[in-house]
């Protein structure tokens, strides 16, 4: 199991749903989330590793665990709007009660990791002052649009909405840069992180750090589109102090 393959289905999954057999169950979609949060999900500090093997027989996976070796910031941020996208959708109040309670156990976490110094967050989360890390821009949008719409929805206290504006003013300082013909371009984006291969993609700090970075990479652009529009939502709430 990839965390991050969680939004690549499940919020679909769940409109679908809702618009063409809204008598059907989302017990499905539940149980991706519910395996996500046994099995990939920190006890200690409610981050998600990558990745999940159940045999414990890929070379990137812990033999005991079945875990990937570190928190990488895209799968995160993809689980993050997952979450939030998914909720849309889910009208079964124990069902939503399990998925928010998710969502406030992921604000914490990922607020804990969110850089003092610039206010963002960094290719592997909890590692912002290894050698080799760096600010990455499309978690940084990921995280910042899960925050705002959260707070939002009430799904987490407006407390968090600071940690959100925070974000929002360090996506414009790190990554948003102004070429010479005047146009702006959002650097900072990794290109692809994965596990399994052969040599390559195990897993380990070395190899998330060592992915090359681009400029203006749409998995960055849009999840930086997300992040402004929701913040913009947030703007026009009379009860939220943008």
């Amino acid at each position: 199991m990839w965390l991050d393959g969680l939004y690549m289905a499940e919020p679909f999954y769940a409109e679908y749903i809702r618009t063409f057999e809204p008598d059907a169950s989302c017990e499905d979609i539940l149980t991706q989330f519910r395996l996500t949060d046994t099995h990939l999900k920190d006890a200690k500090t409610h981050l998600l590793y990558h990745g999940w093997d159940e045999s414990r027989t890929c070379f990137w996976a812990d033999k005991e665990t079945g875990r990937s070796l570190s928190f990488w910031g895209r799968s995160m941020g993809w689980y993050a709007c997952a979450l939030v996208d998914v909720l849309d959708y889910l009208n079964d109040g124990g069902a939503r009660e399990e998925l928010i309670r998710m969502v406030r156990d992921l604000a914490e976490a990922v607020t804990n990791v969110q850089s003092v110094k610039t206010s963002v967050w960094y290719q592997v989360c909890d590692k912002e002052n290894q050698y080799g890390n760096y600010p990455e821009a499309s978690c940084s949008c990921m995280f910042t649009y899960f925050l705002a719409k959260a707070v939002r929805k009430g799904y987490i206290g407006r407390k968090y909405f600071q940690n959100a504006k925070r974000a929002f003013y360090g996506l414009i300082r790190e990554f948003i840069e102004v070429d010479e013909q005047a146009f702006l371009n959002l650097k900072g984006t990794v290109y692809v992180s994965g596990l399994g291969g052969d040599p390559f993609r195990d897993g380990s700090y070395e190899y998330y750090i060592s992915e090359p970075k681009q400029v203006n990479n749409l998995l960055g652009i849009g999840a930086f589109l997300m992040a402004c529009s929701e913040l913009e939502y947030a703007a026009e709430d009379e009860n939220i102090q943008f």
